[in-house]
């Protein structure tokens, strides 16, 4: 609702910080796991703003880490449309294919 929103001190209704985690995990199931879900073994991250409904994010992930178990470590963040982080700290386990 907007008006809770605005109340609340918010610019209006926000997208779920959830929600964004779960675009940021389809993008690298996409992008690193060849779009085979169950190599995705943990997405962590934090949420740095809200991002608002209908706005584009774009999730960059960097150079991964390998670890002993057979998995690889990405980072990651997610930016909306004005180039502004919604998502810092992100990091990624995905299991080596």
């Amino acid at each position: 609702d907007d008006a809770f929103a605005r109340s609340v001190g918010l610019p209006g209704r926000v997208l779920h910080g959830m929600c964004s985690m779960a675009f940021c995990g389809r993008a690298l199931i996409d992008g690193i796991c060849d779009g085979e879900d169950a190599r995705l073994r943990r997405l962590a991250c934090r949420f740095a703003k809200p991002a608002l409904p209908g706005q584009r994010l774009t999730v960059r992930a960097f150079a991964p880490e390998d670890n002993e178990d057979q998995t690889r470590i990405y980072s990651f963040v997610a930016l909306n449309e004005e180039g502004s982080l919604v998502i810092t700290e992100g990091q990624a386990v995905v299991a080596i294919s």
